[in-house]
């Protein structure tokens, strides 16, 4: 029996899950060097020795082995329990629970540790003396005050790389972006369909869930095609590729397909609380595009050129044609020609608003399926 591939937000939520349990073994490892250093006040010199007659390598291993016990449980409980939970929750919940949660984790791993390596040694075992010193101790509370702190740094870290979107982060950290440089991307350009009159019906707050379940179900699918989402504008989406990720297997279009599916297996929840499935089109176009940090008290990643300015105008050309997908001829040039899954048909040549020169659209669509009407 073939097992179900992992899915790209799992595979995501474990690369985070790693990615916290490596920082939280980084800081295991500095806080036994630093318990490691000893002034001595007498002779003016500084000792390097490990407490509690250890040798410096197994103090570090000891020192290890809380964050990989607590990588091993407190993260994955935290990525896909706690953040999956409090996904709808305002950020002071957020941190509240959160904090309570880790300072559960931290509690108990330091106790557990502290009794393995160094309380186990010293005879039979005495409740009132084990509280006295390893709760109330001030080294124990010290560490447990640390392990909180990075705790929380944890938690703002991944709300941060939930405002920026996987990968950016870390594209932020390392500098990529500081100096402007040219890339060549796929973007696409997905719009609610009838908004205006959606909005009316439903009002604004109404409106505003709708969309939030909308482009939280499309996720998935997004991910799954190795998209990026680099913006929303209103109740519009803006993906983006690389070149390689966005034309191999056709990923860019069948995005679109994915999405459109997601939402058809949620039919039921938007007419329950909504009174309507959302409808949506889409333009894709490729291109050069120069990409940077901009801004100084806001900074974000911006993609500037041509090719974004096309890609809206193409979206703009679906209600035209009354199609819900629409490519240029550069990106259909460059797909493969061996996807029997999908059905191109040649518009001619659009003149599309605040352009020059005619650009040739291709209609997308899915063999088999039935187009629906805009």
């Amino acid at each position: 029996m073939l097992k179900k591939p992992i899915s790209a937000k799992a595979r995501l939520q474990w690369s985070t899950v790693s990615y916290i349990t490596l920082f939280w073994c980084l800081v295991g490892v500095l806080q036994a060097l630093y318990k490691s250093v000893n002034y001595n006040a007498s002779t003016g010199e500084m000792l390097f020795a490990a407490p509690n007659e250890y040798s410096i390598f197994t103090f570090i291993l000891i020192n290890l082995l809380g964050p990989l016990i607590a990588g091993f449980t407190a993260a994955p409980f935290i990525v896909f329990y706690l953040k999956e939970r409090l996904v709808n929750k305002s950020y002071p919940v957020f941190l509240i629970i959160m904090g309570l949660a880790l300072f559960a984790f931290i509690l108990i791993l330091n106790t557990s540790v502290s009794w393995i390596f160094y309380y186990q040694q010293s005879g039979e075992f005495n409740l009132r003396h084990f509280l006295q010193f390893f709760l109330l101790d001030p080294y124990a509370l010290r560490n447990i005050l640390s392990w909180l702190i990075v705790g929380f740094i944890t938690v703002f870290m991944l709300q941060i790389s939930d405002k920026y979107g996987p990968g950016i982060l870390n594209k932020f950290i390392r500098g990529n972006y500081f100096h402007p440089q040219e890339e060549q991307r796929i973007f696409m350009f997905l719009d609610l369909t009838n908004s205006t009159p959606t909005a009316e019906k439903l009002g604004n707050i109404n409106f505003f869930k709708l969309l939030n379940s909308y482009f939280a179900d499309m996720t998935d699918s997004i991910l799954e095609n190795h998209g990026e989402i680099y913006q929303y504008v209103g109740d519009e989406i803006v993906v983006t590729w690389t070149l390689p990720d966005g034309l191999k297997d056709s990923r860019c279009i069948n995005c679109f397909f994915d999405i459109e599916r997601a939402i058809e297996n949620r039919a039921g929840f938007y007419q329950s609380h909504f009174g309507l499935v959302p409808k949506f089109k889409a333009g894709l176009h490729l291109g050069n595009v120069i990409v940077g940090e901009i801004g100084i008290i806001k900074k974000d990643i911006c993609y500037s050129g041509d090719v974004v300015n096309t890609t809206s105008r193409i979206l703009d050309c679906c209600k035209t044609y009354n199609n819900k997908l629409l490519i240029s001829d550069a990106l259909y040039r460059l797909l493969s020609p061996e996807n029997h899954q999908l059905n191109f048909t040649d518009l001619g040549l659009a003149q599309l608003r605040g352009k020059d020169s005619a650009m040739r659209l291709w209609a997308v669509d899915r063999l088999g399926l039935v187009q629906d009407l805009l």
